[in-house]
């Protein structure tokens, strides 16, 4: 049995919250700043501990995805008030948005100093209609909705979407697209939606590459001037 590590438990609790991450993502947001090939040694070991299991991807059998295992799944719940279910198949759909998502969750760490809520424990808290990709919380209380989209959006659901957000405790919902012309759809259904509903938007590549200011109906904004909001 090894010792697990603080980026151990990392991995293993991003991986529970999130369902899967992909073996690069393992290297690049929990084991960074360690050599390559310690990095692959120390996934191999806790594979070989029955912490962590591969699974082809579903859009390349050739690449792999990593899962928890039943060990992992209790070592992550241990401590856990609640308990978040797991998914038993990963769609390609699934694959590639909830990938964002995981790139998404990272990046917003490095730059507000809160806790991620994931959607699928959201949606085990209460039955809602319409769950965020996550909610961070802030030390000081306040909430901010994380949408991620990557891929067309229906016209009409869009907006049934953006009326959900009507009398939701949270400061503010922000949208991240995965590029410019998603980014277009999100700003023209933001600009005809009800007035006085506190929506955001933002860029996944410029977030990815910098520090962007996020455009509102208001204007452009800086989200990330303070790491607490």
């Amino acid at each position: 049995m090894i010792e697990i590590q603080p980026r151990d438990r990392k991995l293993i609790d991003l991986i529970y919250e999130q369902q899967f991450m992909s073996v690069e993502q393992a290297h690049g947001v929990v084991f960074h700043g360690m050599v390559p090939r310690l990095r692959r040694r120390r996934i191999a070991e806790l594979a070989h501990a029955g912490f962590i299991r591969f699974e082809p991807s579903p859009m390349d059998p050739q690449s792999r995805i990593i899962r928890l295992s039943k060990s992992g799944i209790q070592l992550a719940e241990s401590g856990r008030a609640e308990r978040i279910p797991q998914l038993r198949r990963i769609s390609v759909e699934r694959l590639l948005h909830d990938s964002m998502v995981t790139a998404v969750r990272s990046r917003l760490a490095e730059l507000w100093n809160a806790t991620w809520i994931p959607e699928r424990l959201i949606k085990a808290r209460a039955d809602v209609l319409h769950a965020p990709d996550g909610v961070l919380v802030f030390p000081s209380g306040t909430t901010i909705a994380i949408e991620v989209e990557n891929a067309p959006l229906n016209a009409r659901r869009f907006r049934d979407q953006l009326e959900s957000w009507r009398g939701e405790k949270v400061l503010l919902v922000v949208y991240i697209a995965s590029g410019e012309a998603i980014f277009r759809t999100i700003q023209a259904g933001i600009k005809n939606a009800p007035k006085g509903l506190p929506f955001a938007l933002l860029n996944w590549t410029q977030l990815e590459a910098g520090v962007p200011l996020a455009w509102t109906m208001m204007g452009e904004i800086d989200l990330f001037a303070r790491r607490e909001l």
